[in-house]
């Protein structure tokens, strides 16, 4: 019996060292986003702050992430598990037997929020993807026989802006390589 608590007070162990090398890890990770933005509004007043919001948002797409590369039956099997309120160690356990890759994964998460930090997508480009704002639509135009634009798909429609017009200044520019052949 001794044998076996030994073990598991080892194994505990080792859990509760990669718990916190991962949290460290975690915020060298969130430093180097800050240093690598250069947010003019981040300051040595609002750091901590600062840090505290992106652990928090770093954790959340990770374990966003995480539940996304479950089945559905696993997600099931996760939600009767956290009526049981497991530990951290539990949830640990679960993740590693039903995500393979477990690392791997992690990275992407990390990666994606990386990139969302660093370069954000304007805000109207969002919108736009999102289907919140509406495109330009090119003016529509009723057919001779009286048939909606709709009813045909050999219906030409018009440009919604018209053609650019060439400018008067030209440049005298050398005439384009063409593949295989050398310019003297």
């Amino acid at each position: 019996m001794t044998d076996q608590n030994t073990s598991t007070n080892q194994t505990n162990d080792t859990y509760e060292k990669n718990k916190v090398l991962d949290q460290v890890a975690l915020l060298s990770f969130i430093d180097d986003l800050i240093r690598d933005r250069k947010d003019p509004n981040i300051t040595e007043k609002n750091m901590a702050e600062m840090r505290a919001m992106l652990l928090k948002k770093v954790n959340e797409e990770i374990n966003i992430h995480m539940i996304n590369c479950l089945t559905d039956k696993d997600r099931v099997e996760l939600d009767m598990m956290l009526d049981k309120n497991p530990s951290d160690k539990e949830l640990h356990e679960y993740f590693v037997k039903k995500i393979q890759n477990l690392d791997i994964e992690i990275a992407a998460a990390m990666l994606k929020f990386r990139a969302s930090y660093l370069y954000p997508v304007n805000q109207e480009l969002q919108n736009i993807s999102q289907g919140k704002v509406d495109m330009p639509v090119a003016p529509q135009t009723e057919k001779s026989n009286g048939s909606s634009p709709s009813d045909s798909s050999e219906e030409m429609l018009s440009a919604p802006y018209p053609p650019q017009k060439p400018t008067s200044t030209s440049v005298n520019l050398p005439p384009a390589p063409v593949m295989g052949k050398t310019v003297n």
